[in-house]
């Protein structure tokens, strides 16, 4: 899990369960909620939560800096315009400095072996976590700690590395995966309303209007039969299209205004059930782009199939019987990021920042610590540098999109 201790706003528990991605590849699986989630402000229903938060620098009790989860009362957006919450104090300067950013959280699993192993503060507390096995060689193997597999846990990702990384991997392998075992792909997109054929992909070759179009399963190629045209059947290997059908469309048949809906092909079938990459193993990793000036998510290794039973088999939880049967219940139950991810309450936060609580009557004559940007020590700037890349390469907090698109939040088959 994160591999930093300092305070992180949200609720303690919750970064607990948290897992971090690195430069390391970790064979993941996501899972679906119980409920999908509701987008805060499209209405859309997803199997992401979709959260934004503040990183302040010298927030948290050891000043070592905090998230502080946007929500109702958030006090970071209350003291940057204290008038749009109807209250009369002053506003704080050094607030204006700092952007909300959004960011997805998804539950899953990770896939690996780890070691219980026994950690101790400073303060001289002690407590177990698990930490990854590094295989031949692994130190902690050396030293005999208890070995279990996997974990239960929830990711934050991007929405570019959601939008780019992973839905990459959705359509280029998920969803070509038909249920029955066939080769899916999209014919066509249509109107959600009257069905009619907004946007061709493989009806029809682009080259000559033939109508005799076969397809290309290994290399996820359209070919035209009568003038041998080649076209990639994904989306994203049609930039023009792809442009088209991520956006509101005009129906010119019944006028109906929203994003197409994708029709699928099966080579196999006439009920194509395309999975989703949440039906997938796949490893991810965290590598530099090719100018060393950012960050991106590597999606590799995708495979359809179920959540390794390991996770949910006591033989593979430890050699405490009573822990291990604890733990392979644990990684069957639901995590809801909702309750898990809820921001804290305007108490705890105020506490997290140094500042009165806003929404007493102490919150005008109290003071507030300088979180200046170019007072922070070295470590406090490298902490904000690699959060600010590893969870979204947005520098500021623009208006949510209208969500993924129905191909991007596809979700595939439940369990």
């Amino acid at each position: 899990m994160d591999k930093k201790k300092s305070s992180r706003g949200g609720g303690k528990r919750a970064w607990g369960y948290r897992y971090k991605f690195d430069t390391s590849p970790t064979r993941v699986h996501f899972s679906l909620p119980d409920k999908l989630y509701v987008h805060p402000e499209t209405g859309d229903e997803l199997p992401f939560r979709v959260g934004s938060r503040y990183w302040i620098p010298k927030g948290g009790p050891k000043g070592t800096g905090c998230f502080i989860e946007q929500g109702s009362n958030c006090v970071v957006d209350v003291y940057k315009n204290p008038k749009n919450f109807g209250l009369d104090i002053p506003p704080i300067a050094n607030f204006q400095k700092y952007d909300a950013k959004l960011y997805y959280s998804v539950a899953g699993w990770v896939e690996e072996w780890f070691h219980e192993v026994e950690v101790q503060n400073n303060e001289g507390r002690k407590w177990k976590e698990l930490q990854r096995c590094e295989g031949p060689g692994c130190k902690l193997c050396q030293e005999k700690w208890m070995k279990v597999f996997g974990k239960r846990v929830y990711f934050d990702i991007a929405p570019t590395h959601w939008n780019e990384s992973i839905f990459t991997a959705q359509e280029s392998e998920a969803q070509c995966h038909c249920q029955c075992g066939g080769f899916t792909h999209i014919s066509h997109y249509v109107c959600q309303k009257c069905r009619k054929s907004l946007v061709d992909v493989t009806q029809a070759c682009y080259n000559c209007k033939s109508t005799e179009v076969g397809i290309d399963p290994k290399d996820k190629l359209a070919v035209c039969q009568n003038c041998n045209s080649e076209w990639s059947v994904l989306e994203r290997g049609n930039p023009e299209i792809a442009k088209v059908v991520n956006d509101d469309i005009t129906c010119s048949n019944c006028g109906h205004v929203d994003m197409p809906d994708p029709v699928f092909e099966c080579s196999d079938c006439d009920d194509p059930k395309p999975h989703g990459i949440f039906d997938c193993q796949m490893k991810i990793s965290i590598v530099e782009t090719r100018d060393g000036k950012a960050k991106e998510l590597k999606v590799e290794g995708v495979k359809v199939q179920e959540p390794d039973s390991r996770l949910f088999n006591p033989q593979h939880q430890g050699t405490d019987k009573e822990r291990a049967e604890k733990r392979a219940k644990w990684n069957k139950a639901p995590l809801d990021l909702e309750d898990l991810l809820q921001p804290e309450d305007a108490e705890n936060q105020a506490q997290l920042l140094g500042v009165a609580n806003p929404f007493t009557s102490s919150a005008g004559g109290r003071g507030y610590k300088d979180f200046s940007r170019n007072q922070g020590s070295q470590e406090e700037s490298q902490e904000e540098t690699q959060e600010s890349q590893e969870e979204t390469q947005e520098a500021t907090r623009r208006p949510p999109p209208k969500g993924p698109n129905r191909t991007r939040a596809s979700i595939g088959r439940r369990s």
